[in-house]
């Protein structure tokens, strides 16, 4: 049988590893949670998936590639994945849109203060004592009974990998690229539409990872994103074309699926969400106020009753 054909036959089938607050990881060669059932609650996982954040000997988690836009959703996604102790190769995709300069350096400053706060937790040393059970990168209580030295989770953030993958031809003078007309405040969730998006951003980094032995890459979508490159056939069908094109078995985790965008932000409450980027019609590095996603954002930390610490370029 040829590789390509043998790799997609034993590819598993498209997968989500369910994350919330209280959740441990799972695995490497335990199940994941089935595909949907993200949007239940963590009973609905395997039975025989046995959860713990890493192991005694110190070793991480196996590396998940993260598509890192740089927005609320993929930051918590990088955060979370972290606190449960799994290594995150993050990639950034440019397709040469209106906001990506913006985008890009709100990337580099989440990084950076994410690398700041496990460098400081390796150094304190509250690092060696089991007692305090908290993760070194998102500050996050570990679930009862899982107190382990956070020196011993060793989850580690890789360089930035950043893709081109322009989209002029595809889209022409949308406002995506023009910045002219861009939704408002007022718009429906269909105006950011934005044509195999989905598909555009996992291509060249599942590719990357499959030629480096990276078998998962995990996206940020949110329970109940109305798009059709959002949903369970379309990350199975693409999971094995892309499979069958690199000649290895590849996955595309959802762990947020169950999620809304306020449940999120509580559950990333204690990470620098200031330092993300949603807009999409920038002031500078600020982010406008005005368009559709920062309604959006701005909606969401007022449900969660969070402070929101976002500089807006209206407020002024």
């Amino acid at each position: 049988m040829p590789a390509a054909s043998a790799a997609a036959r034993a590819a598993p089938p498209d997968d989500d590893l369910f994350i919330d607050g209280g959740d441990e990881p799972t695995e490497a060669t335990s199940p994941l949670v089935a595909p949907g059932a993200g949007a239940s609650d963590r009973n609905d996982a395997p039975a025989a998936a046995e959860r713990r954040p890493g192991d005694q000997c110190g070793r991480s988690l196996p590396t998940i590639g993260v598509l890192l836009s740089g927005g609320l959703d993929s930051c918590v996604l990088a955060g979370r994945l972290l606190a449960l102790g799994f290594s995150v190769q993050p990639f950034y995709i440019r397709c040469g849109l209106a906001w990506e300069d913006a985008e890009q350096r709100g990337v580099g400053r989440f990084l950076a203060a994410l690398r700041g706060r496990q460098s400081a937790a390796s150094e304190s040393p509250a690092t060696n004592r089991r007692s305090k059970g908290v993760d070194s990168a998102a500050g996050e209580r570990l679930a009862p009974g899982t107190e382990l030295a956070v020196k011993a989770l060793r989850a580690e953030i890789a360089p930035l990998v950043v893709f081109d993958q322009p989209v002029a031809d595809l889209y022409g003078r949308h406002w995506s690229r023009t910045g002219i007309g861009v939704p408002d405040a007022l718009s429906a969730d269909e105006a950011v539409f934005l044509p195999g998006r989905n598909a555009l951003l996992l291509v060249k980094p599942a590719l990357w990872c499959a030629q480096r032995g990276i078998s998962r890459i995990a996206l940020a979508i949110l329970k109940g994103n109305p798009f059709a490159d959002a949903t369970d056939d379309f990350f199975a069908a693409f999971a094995r074309s892309l499979s069958l094109a690199a000649g290895r078995p590849l996955r595309f985790l959802r762990p947020c699926a169950h999620l809304d965008k306020t449940a999120l932000i509580r559950l990333g409450r204690t990470l620098p969400l200031e330092l993300s980027f949603s807009c999409i019609a920038p002031v500078g590095n600020r982010h406008c106020g005005r368009c559709n996603k920062c309604a959006e954002r701005r909606n969401a930390f007022a449900a969660a009753g969070i402070a929101d610490r976002t500089e807006y370029a209206d407020n002024e």
